[in-house]
């Protein structure tokens, strides 16, 4: 049992690596208008979508401070002196949180969009040249929706073999499909090294 684990835990590890490789090589190739395009959606939706999000998600702190709102308001207006403080209080006491998750990613796209692309071109490059802090970066958490967003990005080709890897990912600890992952990550591998030498 512990075997499988580490086999599981390898072909995560392998697979993701692959994934990075694909999509840094997308990256390479795509133009570099259609990153900075993608950077300024991100960053014009972002904060819609994520106040949006933030909304449904904290819906119940905000009923319980409008309800103590209503229960305690004379002794809180008499703190605050007015409403429009007490709102503006209660509003970054319940968003600060979001707001601060969020952060890391803004900058990001805001790199990008600053750059007109080359930031996530220079980064993938870093990454192929086998740079440790490129290769830390893009496996750090705050990378994931990053790498996902700009996927949209590259051309078609490079998609569908990202979307097929991922499926490989999301398939890599079952094992009945373990012959076959490790196949097609075999296979990529190869592909990648005939280029290369080729």
């Amino acid at each position: 049992m512990q075997q499988n684990k580490l086999d599981v835990d390898s072909s995560h590890h392998v697979i993701t690596s692959v994934l990075l490789d694909i999509f840094c090589r997308g990256v390479k190739k795509t133009a570099a208008s259609n990153i900075r395009a993608l950077a300024i959606a991100a960053i014009a939706l972002g904060p819609f979508m994520g106040l949006i999000i933030t909304i449904f998600g904290k819906i119940i702190p905000v009923m319980v401070t409008f309800g103590l709102w209503s229960i305690f308001s004379p002794e809180l207006l008499g703190i605050f002196r007015s409403r429009e403080v007490y709102f503006t209080a209660a509003a970054i006491l319940i968003f600060w949180q979001s707001f601060m998750d969020g952060l890391p990613r803004l900058s990001i796209d805001l790199a990008v969009m600053l750059s007109n692309g080359h930031a996530l071109k220079w980064l993938c490059n870093h990454y192929l040249e086998g740079s440790a802090i490129a290769i830390a970066m893009l496996k750090s958490p705050a990378f994931a929706p990053v790498i996902t967003h700009y996927c949209d990005a590259m051309q078609i080709a490079d998609q569908s073999k990202y979307a097929e890897f991922l499926d490989l990912a999301n398939q890599a600890s079952n094992p009945l499909k373990a012959v076959e992952v490790q196949s097609r990550i075999d296979s990529y591998l190869r592909e990648k090294r005939e280029k290369e030498d080729g």
